[in-house]
């Protein structure tokens, strides 16, 4: 007999440790660690993670839900799916030829965003637990200030030149910021969903 098809929030939840993942990584490379394998794990976690919500689409259409329920998954899994395309994004461009060493300004500020992440994936899995909707819109608030505290601290980056002094390396920098303020707001997107879920 095949096994039953996982659920909607099973899938989001798998998505989002993949978007937790990709962050990681990403925070590694940026602080000096990392090998040569990343750029091959960061494609087959962005394959993985399009395949998933493929399924959670499939998944979603068998399902009888109240519109704005419908509403607000379809809203969770776009906002994840921006996430990882960001953060991978991100992750290409700190493991190609133009970043020559540690990137610790950078790093700080991944770490920022890294918060962010965990505490949308806890909630993504309190979702698949079907927590009590207090909890689950406690946590919305926490994403929703962290994630603001992150894309704050994005806006007043500086760029140290002893740093990183060839143009080339800093422009990469420049678009990593740029990609995880994308993912910032993309968590806060993915919290704004939650109470169509909840209530």
């Amino acid at each position: 007999m095949p096994e039953p098809a996982p659920e909607p929030f099973e899938l989001l939840a798998r998505h989002a440790g993949l978007v937790t993942e990709v962050c990681s990584q990403l925070v590694l490379v940026l602080a000096g660690g990392g090998d040569s394998e990343v750029p091959v794990l960061i494609a087959r976690l962005r394959n993985e993670g399009d395949a998933i919500l493929r399924q959670c689409g499939v998944a979603l259409r068998g399902l009888a839900l109240p519109p704005g329920r419908r509403a607000g998954i379809q809203d969770l899994m776009t906002a994840l799916a921006g996430a990882l395309d960001a953060l991978c994004q991100a992750a290409e461009r700190v493991t190609g030829p133009t970043l020559h060493g540690p990137a610790l300004d950078t790093a700080n500020r991944a770490r920022a965003v890294y918060r962010v992440v965990c505490e949308l994936q806890v909630t993504v899995v309190e979702l698949r637990k079907r927590q009590t909707p207090s909890l689950i819109l406690g946590r919305c608030q926490v994403i929703m200030k962290l994630s603001r505290d992150a894309q704050c601290s994005l806006q007043g980056r500086t760029m140290l030149p002893s740093e990183h002094p060839e143009v080339g390396e800093v422009a990469s920098l420049t678009d990593v910021d740029d990609l995880l303020a994308t993912v910032a707001d993309r968590c806060r997107a993915a919290a704004a969903a939650a109470p169509s879920i909840v209530l």
